[in-house]
């Protein structure tokens, strides 16, 4: 009769279906030595679940933490950012000095503008002041 009991727990074990009373049943009975022999392999799986209970760990768990090395990369971007001052920086001063060139040569030319404008006008009053003085001047 305990045979038939066992076995019908066991088929409501494997289920799912069992209380907590009926799996200490089962635990108790699989742990003593006159289990039939087609039930030897859940006295091997109460078995284990027993050992597995009493086992403990006692290394301790290390875990290894893979940080990332944010100095050089921000080392890396400080170069970065002087070089791209640096570099930037003489780019400009000489877009400066291109500008200012080209300021220069442009006053440069109004001034030769107005200086050959001056020298025509100067050129006209020289003729002027010839012909006024071959007029103005007695023949001998």
């Amino acid at each position: 009769m305990e045979l038939a009991n066992i076995e019908n727990i066991l088929k409501k074990y494997l289920e799912g279906e069992t209380s907590l009373q009926e799996e200490a049943m089962l635990k108790n009975y699989f742990q003593t030595n006159n289990v039939p022999s087609h039930l030897q392999v859940y006295q091997q799986l109460f078995g284990y679940f027993k050992t597995a209970k009493e086992t403990t760990f006692v290394r301790p768990i290390q875990l290894k933490r893979k940080r990332k090395n944010w100095k050089w990369a921000s080392m890396v971007a400080s170069v970065a950012i002087m070089c791209s001052m640096y570099f930037g920086n003489s780019y400009y001063q000489e877009r400066q000095l291109q500008q200012q060139y080209a300021h220069v040569k442009e006053a440069l030319q109004l001034v030769s503008v107005n200086l050959n404008k001056g020298d025509e006008a100067f050129a006209s009053l020289h003729t002027y002041r010839n012909t006024v003085d071959a007029i103005l001047k007695p023949s001998k």
